[in-house]
This record gives structure tokens, sequence and C-alpha cells, in this order.
């Protein structure tokens, strides 16, 4: 591949698309290694084109070396480093976590950058990665790793000592063969005790790097961005977080214990070769050709499984939705339809498992048979070194018994080495997939940090639109265009407008859950895209019209924003909030345990609560996006005036979709199609604006009927 062009946007996804068909033609190589290969170059062009304009001139060539694949891409213009551009926030993400980590030169006026993508994915790669995960649990493994080696001494030691009692029994020395199978049992407990020594020092190893996966699982889903978050089921995230984690977490362990294993083998070979060195050379012979059988079938089987895991994801993912949903579902009556849908995601996931086993069944079979020939070929050799006199009755006895040893468990322990492998590798991509896969794009912050917001807020120019799905690059229909207004510390704003129109963007902006494709976005005077997420976040309290609430007791939901919440506080948010008399109703009080998501409650307690806990978090700015829509009038009214208490020492923006409540606000911002129409108070705007008038009054007769 050689391509040459500029860095437009067409060009940025032309050639991504060009180099995707190049990494598929690796067959080792799996969707989401190639899926993060593509967010990484997408990335790199991005950050040239943002430094350097769209009409840099850009060139590409790649080429094919021994298991590698190397990309040049070449970059005409002033000298930039991406490894320490305050730009590239995306590429910290990716340098932190990824394998493919691109080399950085500057010759002859380009930047130069060399990116070498392994051809296969490599088990020793996967483990490397696992080995991040387990530093200050070295020690553990390695002295579990001794230990387990002493165990197999003692293993190899019976191995011998065993042929030494065939032979005492066929030479009927009776005190030798007494002694020798003392010592076996000698041998085989101290064996044991070495296990469950290892054992227990290798479950150590694999929950301290359970909890270091799961945490930084935790920290990077909460870091995607919400539109990546809203495109995936439950599931995808749930699985990966849960099984796959389990599978990364004890990939170090279960390698020494099947390395381990094959030097056991390799002990007993030892065993073979001083007995016969022509058998010697048969059982390594068939050894070989079952590990190369395992590899062969290792491959083949890592796409089937990760179609059978997907097709499992999507089928987990309905059953999530059905357990959330089944009000819904009751309640409009689809419950054939939803139990139609299950039975073919059903058949989907069955049919891909079943693929799976066949090829499983298939590649076993096969191994299978080639033992059995081996296992007559074996004894057919044994009769002819016999037949020959090259071998004496009692030593044929102990290579068979080492035969044994070999065979099945050779073939057993080959097996779980290939699935081991094959699991590994998915469970590893898949997470990998979650950190830095463009499929699963992280928010990024700068670095500069406010210590005192004081609350002002300001929108210069916004333009934004939705992203597409799976691409960087490409957008859905502009739902702000040219938007512009300030809000001044300590100010009550509104956002009025019809459904759709924005409003709810503004807040997602201003809350860094998105970022503007162009314009800019201050607060206190300070670019939003330069702050770090706690001068951001931590700055604000956002209430929406549907919140969540936690299987967690009513106190443990509102100190998740406050963990020092005195009783007293708790008390006096709720009482403002006109909840409180409704949770001493309950059984337990503020100890009262809420289902996942709060539907024990009715939709008006929940907003109640989402806004005591929003007041209680005490932030400079609180954002009420419809979040009192589930309140009756009085209630509402009641709470609005403990937010308005707050009047003068927070900024306070709020939508709302009666605008009755919105009438006292300071300034009222008109949004219609994506731009604000007209802006003033609840007066001004009755007199100046039509669209906000008819609004109004179409409310005031829908109440009055």
């Amino acid at each position: 591949m050689k391509e040459s062009s500029t860095l437009t946007l067409e060009s940025i996804e032309a050639i991504t698309n060009k180099v995707k068909r190049e990494l598929a033609k690796d067959k080792g190589a799996s969707e989401q290694r190639i899926s993060s290969v593509l967010l990484l170059m997408e990335e790199l062009m991005l950050v040239y084109r943002n430094a350097l304009g769209e009409q840099c001139e850009f060139k590409i060539r790649s080429y094919k070396a021994r298991k590698v694949r190397i990309f040049k891409m070449r970059f005409a213009g002033d000298k930039l480093n991406p490894h320490f551009d305050g730009r590239a926030h995306s590429l910290k993400q990716l340098f932190k976590y990824g394998r493919d980590i691109p080399r950085w030169s500057y010759e002859n006026g380009e930047n130069v950058i060399t990116l070498i993508v392994p051809r296969t994915s490599s088990t020793l790669g996967v483990l490397e990665f696992c080995s991040d995960y387990a530093q200050g649990e070295k020690l553990r493994l390695i002295i579990g790793f001794i230990v387990q080696l002493i165990g197999t001494a003692f293993n190899i030691a019976a191995s011998f000592l065993v042929a030494r009692l065939i032979v005492h029994y066929t030479d009927s020395a009776i005190e030798q063969a007494a002694l020798t199978a003392v010592m076996i049992f000698g041998c085989v407990m101290l064996e044991e005790l070495t296990i469950c020594i290892s054992e227990w020092l290798y479950n150590k190893v694999s929950r301290h790097v359970l909890e270091r996966i799961q945490k930084d699982l935790v920290d990077n889903v909460l870091a995607i961005q919400s539109s990546s978050m809203n495109s995936h089921g439950n599931a995808v995230f749930i699985r990966r977080m849960t099984d796959d984690a389990e599978t990364l977490s004890t990939g170090l362990t279960d390698y020494y214990n099947l390395l381990i294993q094959i030097l056991g083998f390799v002990g007993t070979l030892v065993a073979v070769f001083a007995v016969s060195w022509e058998l010697f050379i048969y059982e390594a012979g068939v050894l070989v050709i079952l590990y190369f059988i395992q590899i062969w079938r290792g491959r083949a089987m890592i796409k089937s499984t990760s179609r059978a895991k997907e097709a499992y994801e999507r089928y987990s993912g309905i059953l999530s939705e059905v357990v959330q949903g089944h009000q819904d579902i009751r309640s409009l009556h689809f419950e054939d339809r939803i139990s139609q849908e299950i039975d073919e995601r059903v058949q989907v996931s069955n049919g891909a498992k079943k693929e799976q086993l066949r090829q499983r069944w298939r590649y076993r079979l096969f191994s299978s048979s080639v033992l059995n020939v081996s296992d007559l070929a074996f004894m057919l050799f044994v009769v002819f070194l016999l037949a020959q006199g090259n071998l004496e009755p009692a030593m044929a006895v102990v290579l068979y018994n080492y035969h044994t040893r070999l065979g099945n468990k050779a073939v057993f322990t080959v097996i779980s080495f290939s699935d081991f492998s094959c699991e590994l590798r998915l469970a590893a991509d898949r997470i990998r997939s979650l950190i830095i896969s463009r499929e699963f794009p992280k928010e990024s912050f700068g670095e500069r940090h406010l210590d005192q917001v004081t609350g002002r807020v300001e929108f210069k120019d916004v333009v934004f639109s939705y992203p597409v799905y799976g691409s960087l690059l490409r957008s859905g229909n502009t739902v702000l265009d040219d938007v512009s207004f300030t809000v001044e510390a300590g100010q009550t704003v509104a956002f009025a407008g019809h459904s759709g129109c924005g409003k709810s963007t503004i807040f997602n902006l201003l809350s860094k859950q998105y970022t503007p494709d162009e314009g800019t976005i201050l607060l206190d005077s300070e670019d939003l895209a330069e702050l770090d997420k706690d001068s951001i976040r931590g700055s604000m309290a956002i209430v929406t019209q549907y919140p969540y609430l936690f299987n967690a007791t009513i106190r443990e939901n509102l100190a998740y924003v406050k963990p020092d919440v005195t009783d007293e506080e708790l008390v006096r948010v709720c009482r403002a909030c006109c909840i409180h008399d409704d949770i001493m109703a309950m059984k337990d009080g503020y100890d009262t345990l809420l289902s996942e998501g709060g539907r024990d409650l009715s939709g008006g307690q929940r907003q109640r609560l989402a806004i005591a806990r929003g007041l209680l978090r005490d932030a400079r700015i609180l954002l009420l996006d419809e979040s009192t829509s589930a309140l009756d009038n009085t209630t509402q009214r009641d709470v609005l005036k403990a937010v308005k208490g707050l009047a003068g020492t927070r900024t306070i923006m709020m939508i709302a979709h009666r605008l009755s409540t919105i009438a006292s606000a300071d300034t009222i911002f008109f949004v219609d199609r994506g731009k604000v129409l007209a802006r003033g108070t609840h007066e001004e705007l009755m007199q100046t604006c039509d669209k906000y008038r008819e609004l109004y009054q179409a409310e005031q007769v829908e109440a009055a009927s």
C-alpha cells in the first residue's frame, strides 16, 4: 500500500478504510486489534491536521516483514512530536494502554511516524499485558512457580521410582519394592503439598490482578463518551467487566500451571530416553505433531469463539432490557414480540455456540485419532524391539507406563493450552477494546485547573451535531447552529423551546458530555477544552428529567455526592425538596433500601430525591433539565422555592416543560431549531417573541381545560 493525499476529513476516512483492508489480510489479527490500530492512526492524522492544516501533504506506505506489518506515515511541515503535544488527549490514552506505540522522528522537513503492527495476536504479548496488572505481586508469582517446580521434581522422581518398582516386582526384590513404594508415597504427598501452597499463592495473585483490572475497567467505562455508552447494550460492558476480567486475571497463573505440566512431560521424556532412545524420538515426534495440530486448531477457533461471545452478548443484552423494562413491556402488551426477539437471539447465540463446539470437537476427534494411531504404533514398536532383543520385558512395562503418562495427559494439556490461549487472547482483546478501541472513544479533558469557580458561563458561536456511531470523523444533522450567550455568575437563567430544539444539548456541552464541532465554551472566561475534569464537573450539579437512583439506601444514594453528610443536612435538604415526609413514612426511613433505578418510588419521588442530591452537592452551577416534570403544581412550586433560595449565591440554569415555572428567571433564552431565537425576561419575551408567546398561551389554555 502506498498513498499520498492531503488531510481533509474525506481523505482521512478513505485512508483509514484502506488500512483496514490491509490489516484484514492478516488472518491472526483480531477485530479489536484492528480497531485499536485504526483509532491510533486516525487520531494521529487528526492531530497533524489540527496542527498543520488540512492541506498538509501526507504520505503513507505499508509493507510486510516477518510476522509484522509496518506503516510509515509522513506529514510535511513544522516539527511536531505527537507524544508530547498537549492537544493529543486521546493519544495519551492510547499510549498508556496500547501495544502499538508509534516511533516519531523528524527528517527533511517531514514528521515521520513508524507503526509496527504484529500480524498475529501473540499469547506472550497478552501475558505481558496481564503482567502489567500484577505489579506488587511478582514475588508471590515467582515463589509459587518455584514451589510448583519443586512439586514437578517430586512428580518426575515418582516416575523414576515407579519404573524401579516395576523392575523390583519382576525381580521379586521384596524389601527394595517396599522401600520404593514408601518413597513413591512420600514424593506424591510432597507434590500434593506443593500444589496446595502454589495454588494458595496463585489465588492471591489472581485476586489482586482481578481487582486492578476491574478498577481500571470501571475507570475507563466511566470515561467512555456518552454517545458510545448509549449505543451499546449493558451486556457489552458487564460481560467484559466480569467474565473477561476473570479470564484475564488467571492468565499468568494458568500459564505457569501449563508450563509446569509441560516441564513434567519433559521429565517423563528424559526418563524414556534413559531406557530407550528410539522410543524417546518416537514420543517426542508424536508430541510435536499434536502440538502443531492444536496450534492449527487454536487459530481456527479464534473467530468462531469471538462470534459466539458477541452473539451471547446480544442475547444477554436483551435479557437485561427485559428486566429493566418489564413494566413497559406488560403495560403496552408486547410480550409476544419481545419473546420472539429473544427466541431469535437465542437461536443466533446457540447457532454460534454450536459452530464453536463443532469446530472444537472436530479438532479434538482428529487429535484423539492421531493419539490412538500413535498408541498402536507404540505398542507395535515395543513388540518389534522385544523381538529384536533390544528391550527387556520389564523395561517394556516401564515404557508403557511412561507412555500412558504422556499420551492422554499430554493431549489434554495441549488442548487446554490451546483453549487457554484462545480464551485469553479474546478476553484481552475485548478488554483492550473497552480501553483503547475506536468503538469506545473516551472523553478528553485539558490540564488547566481552576481553584475557585464563580459560575460565569459563555457560549461563543457554538456549532454541534451528534457524532455518527462508530466514526470519529462524521456527524449527523446539526443540533446547535452558531449559538452564543452569556450567563453571569449568580444569575438564574432558563432555556425554553419546543422538544428537540437543542436545550438539553446545551447542558451536555457545558458539562463536557460532548464537545462542540466549532466555537468555544468558556467557564469563568477559561476555554472549557483546556480545563481538567475536576474544574468542570466538580463545579456543577446536574439533575435530569429521568434521574437514576442506585440499589442502595436513601441515605447512601444522597451521600454519594457528599460522603461526610450529617443527618441534619440530609433532613434540611430533603425538607426543602418536599421529600422528607415521604421518606419518614417508609418503614426504615432514610435507611430504606431502594430497588435498582429507584423503581419502587414514584416518578415525583425520584425527581425530588434527585434534586435533593443535586442541592447537597453544593456546586457553583446548578443545572436542572426538566427535573420537576413529574411533580404536581403545588409540590413543584415548593421545590422551586428552595432552588430559588440559592439565587445570587449559585448560577442556576433551568430547562422546564412548563414555562410558568421559569417566568421569574433573570433571563430566558428561547431556542428554536438549534438557534437562540430570542432572550430576555418573561415579560420581554411575551412582548417581542411570537413563538414564545404562542407556546406560553397554549400552555395556559391546556392548564385551564
